[in-house]
């Protein structure tokens, strides 16, 4: 399984425009072709016999860093580098059964660097630029993307409160030395016990001086242009300070 396919098997996130009515991805040395017989099957041709050691659900799919070149030619810079963001980042404790990131990045760069005249491979030099560990969810990546796109700095990820203790709440973005911390609110923070603890987050922030701006999904549809003129308000109050 190869591209889109293999995508979908790792949990990555993809725009609807190329998984609805997706075919089966397949990558092998035969021609490449889409034909009427057999519309379900995409085969992607390979000069090499592909490697075929890695697997997935016991299933031989591409490798994580692989497929980040392998989808260059379907996404945009920017969902590219939400997927890089998604096969880099450290798994959550208790919430996920895999102990570690799908690859580091620097198994991506090498897989970027290796490619030669492959379809989107531009867009891939210029995804990786961008791709973070951190980003615990593509809104997350989202919102650093469009600070970084205004002319922000870019944002620390995972920020704790308090670096010395391994027990300290974390911020989702933020910038330390301005003391500004920012949260993308989920659909899992609506609960009752979640909404709890993000505010006790929130509140050991403030007591310690630190503004708390929150982002949710109203937020992400309007691409965070509100969000962003309250972090340029804040860093540029205390630059007149």
């Amino acid at each position: 399984m190869s591209h889109i396919t293999a995508a979908l098997l790792h949990g990555l996130p993809l725009p609807k425009r190329v998984t609805e009515d997706s075919p089966l991805h397949l990558t092998g040395r035969s021609s490449s072709h889409f034909s009427p017989s057999d519309p379900r099957v995409r085969l992607h041709r390979l000069a090499e016999v592909p490697d075929c050691s890695y697997r997935l659900h016991g299933i031989p799919v591409t490798a994580p860093a692989e497929l980040f070149v392998e989808l260059a030619r379907y996404l945009t810079v920017t969902e590219l580098v939400v997927v890089g963001d998604q096969l880099v980042r450290t798994p959550r404790a208790g919430l996920e059964s895999r102990p570690r990131a799908w690859c580091s990045w620097q198994e991506l760069e090498l897989s970027v660097g290796s490619a030669r005249r492959r379809r989107g491979i531009t867009r891939a030099r210029q995804a990786l630029q961008f791709v973070r560990v951190g980003a615990d969810s593509p809104p997350e990546t989202r919102l650093r993307l469009a600070l970084m796109a205004a002319g922000l700095p870019e944002p620390q990820l995972q920020i704790p409160l308090d670096p010395r203790d391994p027990r300290s709440p974390v911020g989702d973005a933020g910038y330390r030395r301005q003391r500004l911390v920012m949260q993308y609110d989920g659909e899992h923070h609506f609960t009752p016990e979640q909404q709890a603890r993000d505010q006790r987050r929130n509140a050991q922030f403030q007591a310690a001086g630190w503004t708390v701006l929150l982002a949710n999904r109203v937020d992400l549809r309007e691409r965070f242009r509100s969000l962003i003129a309250r972090v340029e308000t804040h860093l540029g109050a205390l630059t007149d300070q």
